[in-house]
């Protein structure tokens, strides 16, 4: 009975060669997932520190709307306003639009708080650097609704 095989010599060579194929195809596939990692890493760093440089309240509020100041040192680009009832449910979410809030400025805007509301929440929106909106959902305003 005559046996072949490959020899040693080629065994060895094809399992470096299979190996180095699979390490180059891990490399490609990592040096990517670590590069998406690391670019959205950096943007939602970058969104968080802009909310840190955000601080305003509400100096008055009245059924027809609200009197926010922009304490803060960045620009607030939008608002949304939420208009709680006595059961804690939102009754009227109040769209952003026209919303903007220079940096020390005071402004009133004007929108109808229906009566028998319990509070409003101001949630703001700053502008990232490709100025699209970023939503600061940890710096709420909230007032007790005078209606």
């Amino acid at each position: 009975m005559n046996k072949k095989g490959i020899s040693p010599l080629i065994a060895t060579v094809l399992l470096i060669g299979f190996t180095v194929a699979l390490a180059a195809v891990i490399m490609t596939w990592g040096g990517g997932f670590v590069r998406d990692m690391t670019r959205n890493t950096e943007q939602s760093t970058q969104s968080a520190l802009k909310c840190t440089q955000l601080d305003f309240k509400i100096q008055r509020a009245s059924c027809t709307g609200l009197t926010i100041e922009n304490k803060g040192s960045v620009d607030i680009k939008s608002f949304v306003f939420r208009v709680y009832d006595t059961s804690g449910a939102v009754t009227t979410p109040i769209p952003a639009t026209n919303y903007y809030l220079a940096i020390q400025m005071v402004k009133t805007y004007s929108f109808t708080i229906p009566s028998g509301s319990q509070k409003v929440e101001t949630i703001a929106s700053v502008a990232g650097d490709s100025n699209e909106s970023i939503p600061c959902s940890a710096y709420v305003a909230t007032e007790d609704s005078p209606c």
